[in-house]
């Protein structure tokens, strides 16, 4: 503390008339005989110190503050510090600046109002949720569950299909099954035989005939027209289908009616020797008649 000390009156005598010290010069010396001490400050005043100072009345004691603020009031012109544990939100305006926010707590994800929350902030396994407003989302990263029939076009893209299981052949409605896809051979057509004049016949026409094979077993069934030489054993070679290494008369099976002839008919049996099959019958007539067939023969 500094205490002023008055001027000398120089420009007064020191002493007047009656020979006594003039009243300024006195009230000078007194004045400067006072004791001045210096740097000190009222006990009273408020301070921010950083240890406890017995000597103070009003001080504030930031050593003791564990966490919190201090700020600075003026009020009348005198400033007056005051501590709390939190920041009222008053004391805040505007933007904060920059600043490293790792030991924030309690942060409320509902105040976020900008900006893309990184994936590392999301828990491995996402809470039930509704995703009706996620977009761009990529079907390469389902990774379980199963896409409802909803999720998919009227008409699905051209895509292989050579991992999906337990389908219904039931629901097919239009393609054709390839063979490769069938547990065995399934296959018909037509043909037109090659016949051979084996035994008494004079000559003899083939026509379209059509077959039928399911899995080694082949059905065929046509007309050829036959003129026998003379009456007797009459023997017609007809051609197969599909070859097969016939090795018995019992692999190949059928019958033959001459429907112009009362009662003529005749059998049809395997030809081991030259790998088809034998239409056979005693002629009892030798014009030229129409014989319908019909055979089943295995394929070796």
């Amino acid at each position: 503390m500094t205490i002023a000390l008055q001027p000398p009156p120089v420009n007064t005598p020191l002493a007047g008339k009656d020979g006594q010290v003039d009243g300024l010069w006195s009230r000078f010396f007194v004045a400067s005989q006072q004791t001045v001490t210096l740097d000190v400050a009222p006990a009273d005043g408020p301070y921010l110190t950083t240890t406890a100072n017995a000597s103070l009345t009003n001080e504030s004691n930031l050593g003791l503050l564990a966490s919190g603020y201090v700020k600075v009031g003026v009020a009348a012109g005198v400033a007056s510090p005051s501590t709390t544990a939190t920041i009222p939100a008053s004391d805040l305006t505007g933007a904060l600046p920059a600043l490293d926010a790792s030991a924030l707590t309690n942060l409320n994800a509902t105040a976020l109002a900008s900006g893309t929350v990184p994936d590392g902030r999301f828990p491995a396994t996402l809470p039930g949720a509704s995703g009706v407003n996620l977009t761009a989302l990529n079907a390469s990263n389902l990774a379980s569950g199963t896409v409802p029939d909803g999720r998919f076009p009227a008409t699905l893209p051209a895509a292989s299909g050579v991992n999906l299981t337990a389908l219904n052949a039931s629901n097919l409605g239009s393609g054709t099954v390839p063979q490769a896809r069938l547990p065995f051979v399934l296959d018909a057509g037509t043909y037109t035989p090659t016949l051979t004049n084996s035994v008494n016949v004079a000559a003899s026409t083939a026509h379209v005939c059509q077959y039928l094979r399911v899995g080694s077993v082949v059905t065929v069934s046509g007309q050829v027209d036959i003129d026998p030489t003379a009456a007797g054993d009459t023997q017609l070679g007809i051609s197969l289908p599909i070859a097969s290494n016939l090795a018995s008369a019992t692999q190949c099976a059928g019958t033959a009616v001459a429907p112009g002839i009362a009662g003529q008919s005749a059998a049809v049996l395997g030809d081991a020797t030259n790998d088809r099959a034998i239409l056979e019958w005693i002629a009892v007539d030798t014009t030229n008649q129409p014989f319908f067939f019909t055979a089943t023969y295995v394929v070796i």
